[in-house]
This record gives structure tokens, sequence and C-alpha cells, in this order.
């Protein structure tokens, strides 16, 4: 060992990487390069590096790394962490290249084969308090506060907490080293070390307090001990022992780097520092890298923003277009760039009626690129481009059924490399039409676009980009400026239908509560439930607030609680009412009298489309409040309807290549009838057999649980399992099938559609069990939901091409399309958009399509 004398001034930390590399992994949203390349675990931990580095005051530091080889606990016990499954290929990705980034940043590291990183930082904390005045480790991990003593400390940069020996003490009840200890007795089902069957934490910490050590509680020196508890012991000393073993962690693994001055905190190279950031495509962290003086301060480059010239815009192959706007959104012009690097050219907004703008507009020679073309086509009120491109649905495509919020979000998240701009305006461009956010855009736009369609250049969205998503702009505009027909009596007739309905709930439930309440609130309802009414508390909510959420009424509905019907009977009234009845009339559109929906492609997860403005696709087919009866018809025109037939059951059979499915959709069965068959070994169906069994179809499709099943059909959770057991006897091939997807979502992260459309699940590696769960579930049904909505939009624009001056697309459902025709064509279109809609696709089954035809939408 050197000789290095101690230092007063010198600190020491040791920080566990493994482990913070592996929570960010779980804790924050799922980030890959523009190569696939799995990167956000790695900008958690640079993230909470470098505010170490800004926020506390240390002078030597090392990142300290697990060992992918065994350690001497699996030679002592080879059960050790052998329940833990094999972490995400995206994280041992990300783990492989901790060295690089070590190096990169000029920090020390310490990985020792046969040691894990608490054993190191145990370790090296006991040779480095020889030489500094203090040593702090810092990790979340609650195994290393046994390592605690007057010099070493542990720090929580996640909580923000120090941990000294009294507040171990305080949170243990014994001292630093009694840990293991306690951790003998009560074993840790973390890492699988067993302890003594049957004694908990509780107990252990009693006898540690009062023996002071497991080898004296195992020598019998507690005073009062059961006849059962002191056989326990006798009977598992030996486990007990082994178990402090593997919990005592190792401060004698050897000292590679035993040089102090080795672990100095250094500024790093800023070359090799910015070769690593910009292959790894880390340049959120560049502004920071760059503010503590770690990378070099490029000189800014200078754009020029001139004032537009007619016959410069029509020259141009190629154009990004932004749109400055005021504090209020209305737009102030348009910030044109184009393939001259450092010249941008802004257009007022009071020269988008001009001739000349017109003619740029539209010509068919230049490409118009855009961010959200649909959204910028309604502020403008502008007819579509005939050439065009959007840069919000290639990034969607890429990103798997996400979307960023902004352009420039997209850009700094693309891979580019973003700078500072040194902008030099037109003295004839007006200071409050000047923007630098919407310069940034412009600037880097057209960068992004290429590389983007470099991306897709050889995959199956190419496909998809450009014979189904980019084409369904224009129809959806058209969708969007036809707009659809109401009646207003009809919706105040429902509007005061529903408003008695209410009116008769709240009567009947104020008379169970004895006094009126604001059913609305669900505060003042969990009062009077839970603590007048002295319901029991099922679950509370994330302010701590009892819960009155729509799934703890159902249950207690469930239990007999009539009452709570009739609450969710009034927010269901209560919700048609607001949302629909009383709000579309306000909708209307006064130049046409119509309401006019606006559809988005890049909201949804699966590729489906969105309407808002209002939601047409969520209005509730009923026969109590048939909102959908006030919906009118032009003159001279029926509104048409066609919709799959069971079309995710079809999906499921052909893409999960399920024989038993497929032979009864071949068939043409009624699938719910056979599966009620089954559940209920009977061949006399009734009406409610077959309810059942649609249920259950339908249910384990989107991964519904036993529990979930036993609510919906009001039965017990045995019963659900029994139904559940049957179906996949039944059709053996689904539970492969779940199992399939459940596989690839958690070594890839998304799951795909039939026709090849990505599908992000990003909760997959939550650290929250209920929010994998939820995961898998989406992900089992993301490949059907996706490639019904793949199927959709190629019809669609089957029938914009079928339709001429026949008729219009008024809406998607999901799997259903609503048209208005010409009433004499209306057989013969419903005919031809069937039979499209049948061959859209050849599959292992035949998918059907019903129709119907009316003056109102039913």
């Amino acid at each position: 060992m050197h000789n290095v004398s101690l230092s007063p001034e010198s600190v020491f930390y040791l920080i566990d990487a493994s482990g913070f590399l592996f929570r960010s992994f779980f804790a924050l949203p799922s980030l890959t390069t523009s190569q696939d390349r799995p990167i956000g675990a790695l900008l958690g931990l640079c993230n909470m590096v470098l505010k170490l580095w800004e926020e506390q005051n240390f002078t030597h530091w090392a990142l300290v790394l697990d060992s992918k080889e065994p350690t001497f606990r699996h030679d002592l016990m080879p059960s050790y962490k052998s329940h833990r499954k094999r972490p995400p290929e995206a994280l041992l990705e990300q783990f492989s290249f901790l060295p690089e980034l070590c190096e990169s940043f000029s920090i020390p590291y310490i990985v020792q084969s046969g040691f894990e990183a608490d054993d190191l930082m145990v370790s090296y904390g006991k040779w480095g308090a020889n030489f500094a005045q203090k040593v702090c480790l810092v990790s979340c991990d609650k195994d290393l506060m046994q390592a605690v003593t007057s010099k070493i400390v542990m720090y929580d940069p996640v909580k923000n907490i120090w941990i000294h020996e009294e507040e171990v003490k305080k949170r243990w009840g014994v001292s630093p080293k009694q840990i293991p200890d306690i951790q003998a007795l009560s074993g840790d089902s973390c890492d699988h070390i067993p302890g003594i069957p049957g004694i908990g934490l509780k107990t252990a910490t009693l006898w540690v307090q009062e023996a002071h050590s497991l080898e004296a509680v195992l020598q019998g020196k507690i005073k009062t001990l059961s006849s059962h508890k002191r056989k326990l012991i006798q009977e598992f000393q030996d486990q007990a022992r082994l178990c402090y073993r593997m919990a005592c962690l190792r401060d004698d693994a050897p000292i590679l780097h035993s040089d102090f001055s080795y672990f100095r905190r250094r500024i790093p190279n800023s070359d090799s520092l910015e070769r690593f950031i910009d292959h790894m495509e880390l340049r959120q962290l560049k502004r920071r890298l760059t503010g503590l003086g770690w990378l070099k301060i490029k000189d800014p480059i200078t754009v020029f923003v001139k004032l537009w010239q007619p016959p410069d815009l029509c020259s141009q192959s190629l154009t990004y277009i932004s749109w400055p706007k005021d504090n209020t959104g209305k737009i102030l012009g348009a910030l044109l760039a184009t393939h001259s690097e450092n010249l941008l050219t802004f257009v007022p907004f009071s020269d988008f009626k001009t001739k000349e703008w017109q003619t740029f507009w539209q010509s068919a020679s230049n490409l118009k690129i855009f961010w959200d073309t649909l959204f910028i086509l309604r502020k403008l009120n502008q007819e579509i481009p005939p050439l065009l491109e959007d840069l919000k649905i290639l990034e969607y495509l890429i990103r798997g059924c996400h979307s960023s919020d902004t352009a420039l979000k997209t850009i700094a998240q693309s891979g580019l490399e973003v700078f500072a701009i040194d902008i030099k305006w037109d003295t004839r461009i007006l200071e409050e039409q000047q923007s630098m956010c919407e310069i940034q855009e412009a600037f880097f736009g057209i960068q992004a676009y290429k590389m983007f369609k470099e991306r897709i250049k050889n995959l199956e969205i190419h496909t998809l980009y450009t014979t189904l998503d980019l084409p369904l702009i224009q129809c959806l505009r058209k969708m969007e400026l036809h707009g659809i027909s109401i009646n207003i009596s009809v919706l105040s007739e429902l509007s005061q239908k529903l408003f008695n309905k209410m009116d008769e709930l709240e009567k009947k439930i104020y008379k169970i509560f004895n006094k009126p309440v604001n059913l609305a609130s669900p505060k003042k309802l969990a009062e009077v439930l839970f603590q007048d009414l002295g319901w029991p508390v099922s679950k509370k909510g994330k302010s701590g607030q009892y819960s009155t959420d729509s799934s703890v009424l159902e249950e207690y509905a469930l239990q007999g609680y009539s009452v709570a019907q009739d609450i969710l009977d009034w927010r269901h009234c209560a919700k048609l009412k607001q949302s629909y009845t009383d709000t579309l009339p306000n909708q209307l559109n006064p130049d046409t009298g119509k309401i006019h929906s606006s559809f988005s492609m890049s909201t949804t997860s699966t590729g489906r489309l969105a309407s808002f403005h209002p939601n047409l696709q969520h209005i509730p087919v009923s026969s109590e409040f048939p909102i959908r009866s006030a919906f009118l018809s032009s003159p001279g025109y029926v509104f048409l309807s066609l919709d799959y037939s069971q079309i995710e059951l079809r999906l499921l059979a052909h893409m999960g290549n399920i024989p038993s499915l497929i032979e009864a959709f071949q068939k043409e069965q009624d699938i719910h009838r056979a599966t009620a068959q089954t559940l209920f070994d009977t061949h006399e169906v009734t009406s409610e057999h077959r309810k059942y069994a649609k249920t259950v179809n339908f249910g384990i499709l989107y991964g519904m649980s036993a529990f979930g099943l036993a609510r919906q059909l009001n039965i017990s959770s045995q019963e659900a399992q029994n139904y559940i057991q049957r179906y996949f006897d039944l059709y053996p091939g689904v539970k492969d099938y779940m199992k399939q997807i459940e596989e690839q979502v958690k070594k890839e992260g998304s799951v795909y559609t039939l026709w090849g459309r990505k599908c992000t699940v990003l909760d997959i590696h939550n650290a929250s069990s209920i929010a994998r769960q939820g995961a898998i579930r989406q992900a089992i049904n993301a490949p059907l939901q996706g490639t019904c909505a793949d199927f959709m939009k190629k019809a669609m624009l089957a029938c914009e091409n079928l339709l001429g001056n026949k008729g219009h697309l008024l809406l998607q459902l999901h799997d259903e399309l609503l048209l208005e025709v010409k009433e004499e064509y209306a057989e013969s279109i419903s005919q031809q958009i069937k039979s499209l809609m049948e061959k859209i696709e050849q599959l292992k089954v035949p998918l059907k399509v019903h129709s119907s035809c009316g003056k109102t939408w039913k």
C-alpha cells in the first residue's frame, strides 16, 4: 500500500453504479438512439452522477459495478438470488457500456470478479477511511447500512437522506454491525436468504436487542422463548449461521488501485467525452456538460431570416415550415427552411391570401414538410398541399405509436446535434413576429426529416407511412370539413330525460343518506359512505382520501350495497348529459350548422385514430338514452354503417395460429355460442349463457383476471377461474399466444401488428408490479387492436376512391365506418364497401362485415 497521509479535506464517494442503473431502467421512460440502442438508464445514471458533482463537496470518487461472474455467496448457497428473473436485454446492453461511460467521464470505476458492488464499496470504504476524512457510500441499498461507522456514512440521493450511525440505530433498533444478525434470523426475501422459518423481522430484532448477537441467540440466551421457537432455533441453527455469512458484506476484497490519488476528482477530456456523448446520442446532456466546462463551447451558427420574395419559394424542391405564434396561439406567419442551411424565409400571415403564396402552397414540385399537418390545416383553413410529409407521423411510427408534444422536443431527441444559433433578422420583420423556438424548429427540421426517412427506409413502417398514414391525412381532413348534422330537439329531449332520471336517483340516494349530498364531489360522497354510513373501507386514493371510483362502487354493488349501483347510474347519466346532450348543441359550427370533430393519427398507443373536440368515438349505444339517434343524415342522403364482426377474435385466431378458433370461424360457427357450450357443458345454450361466454371471450382477449371476470359477471372468483381454465382447455393456443407475446414484450419492449406497425409498451419494466401487469395486458391486445386499425385505414382510403361524389366518410369508430351516401346508391355502395373490407387481407379465417343504413345513426 502506498503511504498516503490522511488529508483533513479529503472526502471519498463510492457510488453504487449498478444499483442506480437498474433503478433508472425501471423508474424512467424507455429511450433509444436512432439505431434503437437503449440509453434511458444510462441517461438517468449520468444525470444522478452530474447532480452529485454539482451539489456535493468531495475530493475523490469511484463508480462501483457488479461483476458478471458468480460470487462467493453462490458457492455458499446455490439458491442465492435464484428467484430473480434474468434482467431485460435492454438493461443488460446498457450495463455493458458502464466501463466506457466511466472512462469517458474520467471517473474511476471498481469491478472485481467474484465480488458484488456492495462488498467492493465496503472494502474500498474501509481502505479509503485510512486516507480520507470521510467516506460516503452513495446508494439506496439498505444492506450497506451495516458498514456505517463514525467515518463511513451513507447517502441516498433519491430520497436526499444522509444515514449516520444514529439513523441506523433508529431504523433497525440495533447497531450497524448487528444488522447481519437480524437478517440471519429473519432472512431476506430480496436475495432469497431463508433465515429461520417462522421468524419475522420484529422477532429477530427483539432477540438481537436482548442477546446482542446471532450466536448468543442460538446458544439459548433469550429468557422467554416458547418451546416451538426453541425447537425452530435448534433445528435451523446451521442454516442461520450460513445466512449470517451470506448477509455479512465483505470488507477484505483485494484493493487493486492502492494509490489513493487514482480516485481524485478530475475534469474529463472534452474530446473523448464528446465522442462518447455523440456515439450514445446522449445529447440532452450537452448543455449541462458545457455549463460545467467539460465540453468546449462552440461558436454559434449565424442564421439569416429574410422577408419572403415569391419567386424564391417556388424554385425550392424541399421546404420545412414552422409557424410562429403569439401568446394566444394565433399564427403570425410561416418560417421556411430549405437546402440553404443558414437562410430562413419569413412569410407574414397577411400574405397567406396572396396569389404568390397560393401558387407556392399548391405547387406540386415543392415538397412541404410539416409537424402535425392536420393541426396546421385547421389553423390556416387551407387546402391540403399536393406534395407533403409529416414529421410527427414519422416520429410516431419510429417510436412505436408514441409521439412528442412538440417538434422541437422531437428534434432534440432525434440524435441530431442541436447547437446555438445567432439570428440576424431582416429589419422589415416586426419584433412581435420574431420567435426563437420556431427558428430552431425550422433550422433543424429538414435535418430531422432526412434522418427519420433514412431510418425507416428499409423497414416495414416505410410502407405503412407511404401507403396508409400519409395518404390518410387528406381523407381525415375531408371528414373534418364535411362534418355531421345533429337534431337539437332530440338532444334537448334526451337532456330533460337524463335530468329527470338523475333527479329520481338523487331522491332515492338522499333517502338512504338522510340528507342531500353533492354527488359530483368524491370527497363529500366518501364522508357519507365511510363515516356516516360506516361502510368498510376498500381503498384510498393517492391523496389519502377514501376512494369512491367506479371499481370501488362496483365492488360494493356486488356485495349488496344497492345505493352503490344508484350512484354509478347517476354518474353515467351525468356524464351523458354533460359530455353530449348539453354540450353538442354548443359545438355546432354557425357557418355550416354541423358538428366538426377533429382527428389525430398520433395519439393512441396502437395506431388507432382518435376523435376530439368533440370526441364522437365514445358515444355509447344505448336504448334508454339513444344519443346517436340525434345525428342526422343530409337531405337526400342516408347513413351507412359498416363494422367488422368479432375482428379481434378473428385476428387472434390468425395471428396466434389457433387451430380450434380457426376451425370455428371457417365453419362460420357462432363463436360465443361455441364457447358457451364448453363453459357450461351443455348444447342447450341460453341467451344468458351466450352473454357470459361473450364476456369471457373478450375479457381474456384484454387480459382480464379471474377477479375482474368475477366482478363483471357477478360470480365468485373460483367460478371465474373455472371459466377461464375451461376456455384455455377449449382454445389451448390462446394461452400459448399470450405467453409468446409476454416473452416478446419483456425482451424487446415492443410488439407488432400484422403489417409491421411497432407498438412500444412503456411500462413493461416499471418498478410497480401493477403497472407491469397492465403493460402485459396492453401488449397482448395491441397487435390485434393495431392490426384492426391498419385494416380500417386501408378501408377508409379504398372508400374514398370508391365514393366519388356519391357520398362521404364521416367517422371511424374502432371497427366501424360511418358514411353518408346518396339514397339511390346506398345498397350498391354498401355491397361494394362490405366486399372490399372483407377482402382487405387474406387471413386463415374469413372476415365478416355487418352493414346497416338509415336516416339517423343508431
